[in-house]
Order: structure tokens, then C-alpha cells, then sequence
């Protein structure tokens, strides 16, 4: 039998949207008859990290959504712009933009704001338009407190720590994690290993070998039963590059082989992280067979003007010199020395970047601080009325029973007199 779903069966600005769904919605809708059914459908997958059957069950709805109000169409083009950027599909930026769109028309702040972090998460606006993000970020924060809105604080700051990520500002980039995991914690927010994980990657990127590690430790404490695939992916790919950044490379090896042999996740970027961790790893043990074969599958025949990451450019290296071909050796070579000076550059030229951060930051922490205080005085001002009510009634209860046992003593005396007056 099929079960038809009422629009106000999904809350499309519930910040735990995903948990609230599949309690509500144990088994998917089987015959959905609307696209309300289609969207509850979508969110049931994405939340169970089935990002592509979600666009798969999502993208008959985009094309024809007649039924969905204005809000649900732009949580809609939200939903379908993460999933696609877990598939590392390009097109997550155009349905970002979508998304801003129809929440100009969706009469729903919230929306409207994780439109806009899509936006800045999903299509290539930093580089030179940096500061105007980052102090539109600072902008959005301010709103959120304004609206009372923690899981909007959480992804704001969640989303500063990616730009301080992209600058290579790796402890600035921590230092917002940490701020988007206390709210994360606050708020118990369905996104609290995704938060915790950002922040394990910005320490491990930064080097913070011990603060990284107590994060992976927590990370796996907190994991359960309950925990998705994607989440121990997310795990066990910390170990990994602990292990790397320890130089513990039969550890790297041994976390491979356990979890990363399946191809669990559909993510190409951390598939060729994992696999650099790997040859490396392999080339240290002198396991030279190792290396080529993540090479033969793994990464095709090098452009080098595409190659950006550091440790795979050193991956070449170390076989392009066991083999000894001196072409592909000093290309790679050139690339790695262009990269490393271009990360200099642009570390330079974050400092503008971080005089506007610094400002805007600042206007938001005083911001934070005078709703402190008005929280405070507000309190203080609910406890001197809680005072006064306890006072006065104890006082009503003091005339009460004052009332009372005058009333009791006048009817007493009422009866002596009219005793006396019958004798």
C-alpha cells in the first residue's frame, strides 16, 4: 500500500532534518505519489549517504516540481547541490546558485543563508574575491545570532574554517572548527562528525599532530552502532594520514588493506589521498612493485600544470627517479618548486585577507558579547521578579493563613458569648 505524505510531514528548515526523517520514515515511501513523497525520498537517502541514488530520486522532481511550495524547492536545489558535491560532480555549484535563487522568493531566512554557504562552499569564489566572501561570512554570522539560529553558527564558522583552509591558514582554520564543534555539541547536530572531522583534517594539514589525535580518538569514541559508512570511512581515513604524518608507513598500509580495499566511497578526492598516502608509504618500505601499481591505478599519465597537491607531486618523484626517466623527473621537480612558491604567494597575500577577517571577526565576537550581556541582565532581571514573587507569596500565604485563624478565633469567641448569654 502506498503511503501519500502531506507537506508538513518534512520540516525543510529543521537543523536535524536527517535524524527527524528516517525516525519519521523507517522504510522509504515505495509508490510516492507527489513530489513532497519524492523530496522525503531524496532526504532519506542523503541522509543515509546514498548521495547518488538521492540525486537519481531527486532530479525528476527538479525538472518537474509541481507540488513543492517555494521553500521546499529551494531546500530542494540545497539538498541536490551537497549531494552532488559528495559525487565531486561540477554541477554542484550551478544548483547552489539555483538554490539562491528561489530562496530570494521562499519568504525563509534560514534557507535563504545555507543557500548562500552552498554557494560559497560549491562554486570558485575565492582567490581575488576572498575578502568580499569572508566579510560576507562575518555578515551571515551576525544574522544568525540575530535569529537565534546555532546550526547556522555552527555552518558559518564551519564554512570560515574552509576559506582559512583554502588560504593555507591551517590554525585559523582549526580555531573556526573548534567553534563549529562546541555548537555542533550544543545543538547535538546530525552533523557532528562531519564538523569533527573537518576540524581532525585542518589540524593534520597544520601539522598538529597531538591535537589531531586526540580529535581521531574522540571521533572513534563517539562512533556506534548507529554510525553510517561514510562516517568510519571518514575514521579510518584519519588514521591514515596519522599514521603518514607519524611516518608509520606499514600502519598506512595496514589501514588500507583493512578498510580501503572495498572502494567505499565515491568521493575522488579522497580516493587520491589514500592512495598518495599508500605509495609513499609503499616507496619508504622500498616496496617499489607497490608503488607502481597504485600509480597504474590510481593516476593516468601526469599534466602537470593540474597537479596542486604536494605529496602526489613527491609521489612522482621518488618513481621517476627509481626509474631513472629524467624527462618526467625534472618536470616534476619544476611542478613541485611552482607549487611551493605559489603557496607562498598566496600565504602573502592572505595578509590583506586576514586584516578584513580580524576586523569582522572582532565585530561579531563584541556583537556575541552584548548578547551575552543582555542575556545576563535579562536574566538577572528574571530572578530579581522570581524573588519578588516568592515574596510576595509567601506573603499571601502569611495573610492567608493570618485570615484564617482570625476567622477561627472570631467564631470561637462567637460561641463563648453566645454560650454566656443562654446561661
Amino acid at each position: 500500500m502506498s503511503l501519500s505524505v502531506n507537506a508538513n510531514n518534512i520540516d525543510i528548515e529543521d537543523p536535524h532534518i536527517c535524524k527527524n526523517t528516517l525516525a519519521n520514515f523507517p522504510q522509504p515511501i515505495v509508490q510516492p505519489l507527489s513530489s513532497v513523497d519524492a523530496l522525503i525520498n531524496a532526504v532519506r537517502l542523503h541522509c543515509l549517504d546514498q548521495h547518488k541514488s538521492s540525486v537519481e530520486t531527486l532530479s525528476p522532481v527538479l525538472t518537474q516540481p509541481g507540488g513543492l511550495s517555494t521553500a521546499q524547492l529551494t531546500y530542494a536545489y540545497i539538498l541536490h547541490s551537497i549531494n552532488l558535491n559528495n559525487l565531486a560532480d561540477d554541477q554542484s555549484c550551478e544548483a547552489a546558485k539555483l538554490s539562491m535563487a528561489h530562496a530570494a522568493n521562499a519568504d525563509s531566512v534560514k534557507l535563504a543563508i545555507r543557500a548562500e554557504l552552498n554557494y560559497f562552499s560549491f562554486c570558485d569564489v575565492y582567490d581575488e574575491n576572498t575578502p568580499h566572501a569572508l566579510k560576507r561570512l562575518y555578515e551571515l554570522s551576525k544574522v544568525a545570532i540575530d535569529i537565534d539560529s546555532l546550526y547556522l553558527q555552527m555552518t558559518i564558522h564551519n564554512q570560515i574554517s574552509y576559506v582559512y583552509y583554502m588560504l593555507d591558514q591551517n590554525q585559523l582554520s582549526a580555531e573556526e572548527g573548534e567553534k563549529a564543534l562546541a555548537l555542533s555539541k550544543a545543538m547535538q547536530s546530525d552533523d557532528y562528525f562531519i564538523i569533527l572531522f573537518n576540524l581532525i583534517d585542518a589540524y593534520l594539514d597544520a601539522g598538529e599532530v597531538e591535537l589531531a589525535e586526540q580529535k581521531i580518538s574522540l571521533f572513534g569514541k563517539d562512533l556506534s552502532d548507529k554510525s553510517t559508512k561514510w562516517e568510519r570511512y571518514l575514521y579510518h581515513y584519519a588514521q591514515s594520514y596519522l599514521a603518514f604524518l607519524r611516518k608509520d608507513y606499514q600502519q598506512v598500509l595496514d589501514i588500507d588493506q583493512a578498510h580501503f580495499q572495498q572502494g567505499s566511497s565515491d568521493s575522488a578526492s579522497f580516493v587520491e589521498k589514500l592512495a598518495v598516502f599508500k605509495g609513499i608509504s609503499c616507496a619508504e618500505l622500498k616496496n617499489m612493485s607497490c608503488v607502481q601499481a597504485t600509480i597504474e591505478q590510481y593516476f593516468s599519465q601526469p599534466d602537470w600544470q593540474q597537479i596542486n597537491r604536494l605529496t602526489l607531486l613527491e609521489l612522482y618523484i621518488k618513481w621517476f627517479s627509481h626509474q631513472q626517466d629524467l624527462p618526467n623527473l625534472s618536470q616534476a621537480q619544476q611542478r613541485y618548486f611552482d607549487v611551493t612558491y605559489q603557496k607562498l604567494i598566496k600565504q602573502q597575500q592572505a595578509a590583506k585577507v586576514l586584516g578584513v577577517a580580524k576586523l569582522n571577526n572582532e565585530i561579531i565576537r563584541l556583537n556575541s558579547e552584548e548578547t551575552l550581556k543582555q542575556l545576563a541582565y535579562q536574566n538577572e532581571i528574571n530572578r530579581v521578579y522570581l524573588i519578588a514573587l516568592l515574596f510576595a507569596g509567601g506573603l499571601l500565604l502569611v495573610f492567608i493563613m493570618a485570615y484564617v485563624l482570625l476567622k477561627r478565633r472570631v467564631k470561637q469567641q462567637v460561641i463563648t458569648v453566645k454560650k454566656s448569654n443562654k446561661a
